[in-house]
């Protein structure tokens, strides 16, 4: 260790213009045009500032992000049917729970109106018709309450507010079933009470005997509306899945350029149609090129820089050996190389595969001219 610190203390000024030199090979590469990038520049409305552009490959055109948003909104009102699910337990729940309070309430209300002993008296055979007609109602709107909760009760204004948008045809899960249906085919909780109630009272007059007449007072009080539940509920999980299913299939290219094909003249305006081609090859280009491509090329341009940088180094250390040891020096022409090398570079669009030859060109220029 002591021998370490030795050596960098009695080489400090030579390790330090190295330092220099490994300094300037990072600087240069990440101040280097980014080859892994599409290496032409273009504005729409602009000239095309370079030679006739001609396809080295096959590559699609792209639509643009306008068109595809507008396609995605087109197809999202149109095509996109949310999904909702009917939940059967709640029809199963509110069956029982109307079997009991009508069988309770019936029972009740004959003791009452027939003057029966008690609960225990109406069960016995002289009362078989009463308990005939109370089978016959309770049948009859179980079946109806079947029927309604079988198409399914919906609150369509939270529905409507839960999906964001206006709802006309839906995907109904039925039983693990999807089955397309207009969401006027399904029944609010008031026009599943307007219809039950409506039906009861039909059955009602269907059966208009004595006995029946008597029951009156009991439909009458009976609240059918204490067992209407919505049981139809969106289902966001799904209807993600079906959006995106269906967004999947808007295609994001229009057209096709062939390999050789010419893109643009050199002079020629770039109009909205010829920068959306441009922008389409840029994209593909990069595509192709890839994420390790690029690491490769960002490592052959150092090794390129180092070799130019060794070159003036041996130069420096064999002819101007006084500069390396002259940190200020060093430092001082580093700097005015940078601002030199850049100016010119970014002025004169210097192409990559020339960095080797400038990069020497404009370092020894500044370590010899100006000494």
């Amino acid at each position: 260790m002591t021998k370490l610190l030795k050596y960098i203390r009695d080489n400090l000024k030579i390790l330090s213009v190295i330092l220099y030199f490994i300094l300037t090979a990072i600087i240069i590469v990440l101040m280097f045009p980014k080859q892994g990038k599409f290496r032409y520049d273009f504005q729409k409305g602009r000239p095309w500032i370079y030679g006739d552009l001609h396809a080295e490959f096959d590559f699609p055109i792209y639509k643009s992000m306008n068109i595809v948003t507008a396609e995605r909104g087109f197809l999202c009102f149109r095509g996109f049917k949310p999904y909702f699910v009917l939940d059967e337990g709640i029809t199963k729940n509110q069956i029982e729970n109307f079997s009991k309070e009508f069988k309770r309430r019936w029972v009740e209300f004959s003791v009452n109106e027939f003057d029966i002993e008690n609960e225990q008296a109406y069960n016995q055979r002289k009362n078989a018709l009463l308990r005939k007609i109370e089978n016959t109602f309770e049948t009859r709107i179980t079946d109806l309450l079947n029927s309604v909760y079988s198409t399914g009760i919906i609150d369509i204004e939270e529905a409507r507010e839960e999906t964001s948008s206006g709802l006309n045809q839906i995907m109904l899960v039925k039983s693990n079933v999807a089955e397309e249906k207009n969401i006027s085919t399904l029944y609010t909780p008031r026009s599943a009470y307007e219809f039950l109630r409506l039906a009861i009272n039909e059955i009602y007059q269907e059966n208009i005997s004595p006995e029946v007449k008597r029951y009156r007072s009991f439909f009458d009080s009976f609240d059918i509306n204490r067992f209407i539940q919505v049981n139809v509920t969106y289902d966001e999980e799904k209807s993600a899945s079906a959006r995106n299913d269906l967004l999947n299939k808007i295609s994001m290219f229009r057209d096709k350029v062939q390999k050789g094909q010419r893109i643009i003249s050199s002079g020629e305006l770039v109009t909205t149609e010829k920068y959306q081609i441009l922008e389409s090859l840029r994209v593909e280009y990069e595509n192709r090129l890839g994420f390790v491509a690029s690491q490769l090329i960002s490592f052959g341009k150092f090794i390129l820089v180092c070799v130019a940088l060794f070159v003036i180094f041996l130069f420096l250390y064999n002819l101007r050996k006084e500069i390396l040891y002259d940190n200020i020096k060093s430092l001082f022409y580093f700097i005015v190389g940078y601002f030199n090398y850049f100016r010119c570079f970014d002025n004169h669009k210097i192409e990559s595969y020339k960095l080797l030859y400038h990069t020497f060109r404009y370092f020894t220029h500044y370590f010899t001219d100006f000494l």
